[in-house]
């Protein structure tokens, strides 16, 4: 498995990892793990779950501690494309495309 340094915008973690499931409606949740200091643990959770069912799109958490995540994902090339993005009280969550083979190659 390959890792990532993830970038946020309040710092950068090293050993990066995907770790893939599953929310309670089925939609996918993407969790990363970081092995930045020799033990693995939950770093973040890279997605949001809206409410609504997806199949394809993913929404992206890109707010508060997880600001900057979007960019990130993006220039790594996880992120194939933004679709849109679909307002939830004060924050827009970004709805993407994913690169699942890029994706597949950095999970657990």
């Amino acid at each position: 498995m390959k890792t990532f340094t993830c970038h946020f915008v309040f710092g950068s973690y090293k050993d990066c990892y995907f770790k893939l499931g599953q929310y309670e409606n089925g939609n996918t949740a993407i969790e990363i793990i970081t092995a930045e200091d020799g033990y693995s643990e939950p770093l973040c959770k890279a997605t949001v779950n809206i409410g609504k069912q997806f199949e394809q799109i993913i929404p992206i958490k890109n707010y508060s501690e997880n600001a900057g995540l979007l960019n990130c994902l993006i220039n790594a090339g996880f992120i194939s494309r933004v679709i849109s993005y679909e307002q939830q009280d004060f924050v827009k969550i970004p709805l993407c495309l994913m690169n699942w083979d890029k994706i597949k190659e950095y999970s657990l």
